[in-house]
């Protein structure tokens, strides 16, 4: 028997889904550097949400095959960031749906951030952060007079890389926090029932829009973001997705959908 292999076989990935900001380091097109530090990072889902940093000495490093033989963002010194100020995320919306590749190896007893989207007047939309007992939180407001409400894991999620996700509902007032395709924490009672409003602004890499937040160390690989609450199938598609991708498949649960192959366009 003769296999044939079809040769315009393409994986899924996230373009075939509707993202508000796409980040993806493997792609070197989408990285600009000086003397490896990255002074730009672009946008693939097509709304030009490009991560920048203008000042030489906040800027983080490019590092050449890191992870899976693929390149990823980070900083071994606490204080660098990549920002948009007029990112506009989150805006107007019943929900939302963040996921990212990353390692933390920061253990300081402080809030470490991963991704943060902040409203105009700098206040929290949205964070993944590693906490000072080293788990992870997942949080945010959906208006800005709201106090900051959060969602935290109960296990040490360590120094290498996880798989990280949340879905925000905000018309069910529901947080879920996952890691490596496995649920790691909820709440139901998570703000108040509606959607956010027009505010939204500012999306910032390891650190806070304002700089406040300098205790990240570690490294970034990809961030995805939806303006919308992800199925279950959407979800996991995403997690597969960038656990083959990413060579963290051993990270994913034994009866993920995607733990053998990867999901198929």
């Amino acid at each position: 028997m003769t296999l044939i292999i079809d040769s315009g076989y393409t994986q899924w990935d996230p373009a075939s889904i509707t993202t508000a900001l796409w980040l993806d380091a493997s792609d070197e097109s989408t990285v600009s550097t000086s003397s490896s530090l990255v002074t730009e990072w672009r946008d693939k889902s097509g709304n030009t949400r490009h991560v920048a940093q203008s000042d030489n000495a906040l800027r983080p490093s490019y590092v050449s095959a890191n992870l899976n033989g693929k390149n990823v963002i980070g900083t071994t010194v606490v204080g660098k960031q990549l920002i948009n100020s007029s990112a506009a995320l989150l805006q107007n919306v019943t929900g939302a749906s963040i996921f990212a590749v990353a390692s933390c190896t920061s253990t300081t007893a402080a809030l470490k951030p991963y991704v943060l989207i902040a409203t105009s007047a700098n206040n929290t939309r949205f964070a993944f952060f590693k906490t000072s007992d080293q788990y992870l939180q997942t949080g945010g407001r959906r208006v800005t007079a709201d106090v900051f409400a959060s969602v935290s894991g109960s296990v040490d999620i360590g120094t290498g890389y996880n798989i990280l996700g949340t879905v925000c509902n905000y018309s069910t007032t529901t947080l879920t926090a996952f890691r490596n395709g496995s649920q790691d924490a909820q709440r139901t009672d998570w703000l108040t029932s509606g959607s956010t409003p027009s505010d939204g602004g500012a999306v910032s890499i390891f650190n806070s829009p304002s700089g406040d937040l300098p205790f990240f160390t570690g490294n970034m690989g990809e961030i995805v973001v939806l303006n919308s609450v992800a199925s279950t199938d959407t979800r996991q598609r995403i997690e597969g997705y960038l656990g083959h991708k990413w060579g963290l498949t051993a990270n994913l649960p034994s009866d993920h959908p995607y733990k053998i192959n990867a999901p198929a366009p």
